[in-house]
């Protein structure tokens, strides 16, 4: 019986039965992603971030209040970030905050990606969003993007601590 390694069946499995469709990952895909290091961290994933289509992120350890919310556009957020940034602070509402995530990604090229919050986010009335280096739009990870994601924060009505 042949071995088929998590590389071999990204190549030649899953990435080509995903050419040209849309869709959600399975918990599976996600874990095969993560072993070959399209999906990968600084920190080790936890058993616990993976769900049925989705993998919970993880916030760095620094937040960053900001002069107003931006999409990078042709820069990368670092360098977008250096040009906004007022200072490192906790949270607070009615602020705008970027917090670099844990996870960083590494696409093939027919791979694209969307982030959105967890409902528990908008139950307790804060407005969040990821973008990513060279972004134009907010929640969306363009084919074979390869870098940071981060994350803006918004707290709407009290403080906020993470």
């Amino acid at each position: 019986m042949k071995t088929l390694s998590a590389k071999s069946y990204l190549s030649r499995g899953l990435v080509r039965s995903l050419r040209g469709k849309s869709g959600y990952l399975t918990n599976q895909s996600i874990e095969l992603a993560c072993h070959e290091g399209i999906i990968h961290s600084r920190v080790t994933l936890l058993a616990s971030q993976f769900q049925p289509v989705s993998l919970d992120l993880r916030l760095g350890s620094h937040a960053y209040r900001i002069q107003s919310s931006f999409l990078p556009e042709n820069d990368t957020v670092e360098i977008k970030l250096n040009e906004v940034k007022l200072y490192e602070i906790d949270l607070r509402d009615g602020a705008i905050y970027l917090i670099p995530l844990l996870e960083e990604l590494d696409f093939p090229k027919n791979f694209q990606g969307r982030t959105n919050p967890k409902s528990s986010t908008g139950r307790l009335d804060m407005f969040t969003r990821v973008i990513v280096d060279h972004g134009h739009r907010f929640d969306e990870v363009p084919s074979g993007y390869k870098g940071k994601m981060y994350l803006e924060v918004i707290p709407r009505s009290f403080p906020v601590r993470v």
